[in-house]
């Protein structure tokens, strides 16, 4: 019975006209295309009155800029995503106590899309902000809307800036 079992396959190895080749291995396909789209240092555009800052109940006056790198990386499959890189130096002082604030930070950020699509960026940038002479440390917030069209134009930008307290 097991001879049976071990001849069976032979016969129908046999019966077939040609035995198939090995397959046709498709080469893997990692290439992608990688597009500058923006890069710079631009100046941040806050609120002309300023923003308020609850933990001292006075408006600030903000000044500063953030350098932006923008990529949009088309892989060979024609899966997109965007990668953006920014750093922001930030400079304020009290409307009432004058006091000093200041921050650097950096966000990277990286969304998948679909290919020759639009996007649309929603991206919270929490700004850890220092206040000169021992005064209180806040939390600053720079929600940033923006949507990029398929051919990667910016069609719509959007700053709103905020403030939460800590210690």
């Amino acid at each position: 019975m097991r001879r049976l079992f071990c001849i069976l396959p032979l016969l129908a190895l046999g019966a077939c006209d040609q035995l198939p080749d090995e397959p046709a291995a498709l080469p893997p396909s990692f290439g992608a295309t990688v597009e500058t789209l923006e890069k710079g240092w631009f100046p941040l555009t806050p609120p002309p009155g300023g923003v308020y800052n609850a933990c001292t109940g006075e408006y600030v006056l903000f000044s500063g800029s953030f350098n932006l790198l923008v990529r949009r990386v088309t892989s060979d499959a024609d899966q997109v995503m965007w990668v953006i890189h920014q750093a922001v130096n930030v400079k304020g002082i009290g409307q009432t106590t004058g006091t000093k604030y200041i921050s650097n930070e950096v966000l990277n950020y990286k969304t998948h899309a679909g290919p020759n699509s639009a996007n649309t960026l929603q991206i919270a940038f929490p700004i850890l902000v220092h206040s000169t002479g021992g005064g209180s440390t806040s939390v600053g917030l720079i929600l940033i809307h923006a949507t990029l069209d398929a051919n990667g134009n910016l069609t719509a930008f959007k700053e709103v800036f905020s403030f939460d307290c800590r210690g």
